[in-house]
């Protein structure tokens, strides 16, 4: 498997090409040269050895559900298809209902700002938790898997691994890396510590409040320690409401 530079000569510490590394491009990605597109200049495309050169005619677009800078994604995919006239075609995943209609709406907004001239765009969001599945659902000859380059995926229990070299490998066929582009924390995962951290929270305020009351049930007066639990049977449940309307 060799990593192809789109734009070699504007890579940092780039090794002079070979000949055949332009060929390779080329054969995939028929049409106007990439090099005389700037803002391709940070991507590099995977190509398994031997490496089936088939033109591209459709451009599938893993899309994160991390944060992610959509309107250069969409302005990078549409320079990358123009160049050929390809067909794109915009892949995400929803593991769960509770998040798709925004995943949906998200994937609709980047194929509508791509559709344009000859490039036609669309929209796909597969209910699946793997990559894996979801590629396999669509992948056809003559697509070209296109994916953020620094999109990493769980590998092996607990490691991680970059999604482009695990497509390669998985699919033996050409994936292509956009550089440049940073992907953020996703909605999952942030509620997911959100909902850690406001569980810690709440155990640690019952005990915290246990201990409180056991104190005031043995060194309150007789008269008082009724009152004194009951105002801190009160703040105990007030306290625990706000924890679970701020993981909403």
């Amino acid at each position: 498997m060799k990593m192809i530079a789109v734009w070699p000569t504007l890579l940092p510490g780039a090794v002079e090409q070979p000949s055949g590394t332009n060929a390779t491009i080329t054969a995939i990605l028929p049409g106007r040269n990439l090099q005389d597109i700037p803002e391709l200049r940070l991507d590099t495309l995977i190509a398994p050895d031997p490496c089936p050169l088939r033109p591209t005619r459709r451009l599938v677009v893993l899309v994160p559900d991390g944060g992610l800078d959509e309107t250069a994604l969409a302005r990078r995919v549409w320079l990358l298809a123009s160049s050929a006239s390809l067909n794109v075609l915009f892949l995400a995943l929803s593991p769960d209902q509770e998040n798709e209609a925004d995943t949906r709406r998200r994937l609709a907004l980047l194929a509508a700002a791509v559709h344009q001239g000859d490039v036609n765009a669309r929209a796909s969001v597969v209910m699946e938790k793997s990559w894996f599945q979801a590629v396999e659902q669509v992948h056809t000859g003559g697509d070209l898997l296109v994916c953020v380059a620094g999109h990493r995926v769980p590998y092996r229990w607990l490691g991680h691994r970059k999604l482009g070299d695990a497509l390669a490998t998985a699919f033996h066929a050409p994936v292509y890396l956009l550089g440049g582009l940073s992907i953020g924390r996703s909605p999952a995962v942030g509620q997911k510590v959100r909902a850690l951290v406001a569980w810690s929270i709440s155990i640690a305020i019952l005990a915290g409040f246990f201990g409180l009351q056991i104190y005031l049930s043995q060194n309150s007066g007789s008269q008082l320690a009724p009152l004194l639990l009951g105002l801190s049977v009160i703040a105990e449940g007030i306290t625990l409401l706000k924890i679970i309307e701020w993981m909403g």
